[in-house]
């Protein structure tokens, strides 16, 4: 049985664009093949978890760091992966990190398919909980 509760992670940062291709600078959205952004992002993070059967609470400051990458490629399917780091400030062997891949396939001018793959990993997880969890997804997406 697991004991955590909740966990929320607040952060404040800034990012940089690292790279862009030159429709996604005139257009500002990565829609077409052949687009590309990447971005870098860091900042202070504030984790603060909540557990259950009496076990209290456990908080940490700690860096944020992270990186998102959107790709179209010329068949149209779309590739989206995003990561943070977050290491504790006072324990570094104490650090949490979440990696989202996210394809995207189009089925019409609307709709899509998407497969997903998210990893999380906690060092130092709750009473009961394995340190990393991975998770697949399947959904239908439709663009309004």
């Amino acid at each position: 049985l697991v004991q955590l509760n909740l966990r929320s992670i607040t952060t404040v940062g800034l990012g940089r664009k690292m790279y862009q291709s030159e429709s996604v600078k005139v257009g500002g959205k990565v829609e077409k093949p052949g687009d590309t952004e990447w971005t870098l992002t860091g900042g202070v993070s504030y984790i603060d978890e909540s557990f259950s059967a009496g076990l209290g609470k456990k908080s940490a400051v700690g860096l944020q760091l992270g990186s998102r990458l959107a790709k179209v490629l010329n068949s149209g399917v779309r590739l989206d992966h995003t990561f943070q780091f977050i290491p504790a400030f006072n324990d570094f062997g104490n650090y949490y990190y979440i990696s989202t891949l996210n394809v995207a396939m189009p089925v019409t001018g609307r709709m899509s398919v998407n497969l997903s793959f998210i990893n999380d990993y906690d060092s130092t997880p709750a009473a009961g909980a394995r340190k990393d969890n991975s998770k697949y997804g399947l959904t239908l997406g439709y663009k309004f």
